[in-house]
């Protein structure tokens, strides 16, 4: 059986033997249940982004001058209109 003692600042250290059995690591997440009957401790681990990798679209960037010459075309067209620019 391990032991541990609270720190003034409710702080404890998970004995050597308990964080091995957990796999515990630095930096790894302890859940504290309290199912009525008694208090369970579960690690929940840490999932590495390279597991997301494929997951998420990343929308392909416009090139400058694509979008320059786009948004060139837009302000000449409202000049040639007669509509007026927009202060901001």
């Amino acid at each position: 059986m391990a032991t541990a003692r609270v720190t003034s600042k409710g702080q404890i250290t998970v004995p050597k033997a308990i964080r091995e059995k957990l796999g515990v690591e630095p930096g790894d997440v302890l859940e504290f249940i309290d199912n009525g009957r008694r208090l369970e401790v579960r690690a929940v681990k840490r999932r590495s982004l390279r597991e997301f990798r494929g997951v998420f679209r990343v929308p392909q960037a416009i090139p400058f001058e694509q979008e320059r010459a786009r948004a060139w075309a837009a302000q000449t067209g409202r000049l040639r209109q007669g509509v007026p620019k927009r202060r901001g």
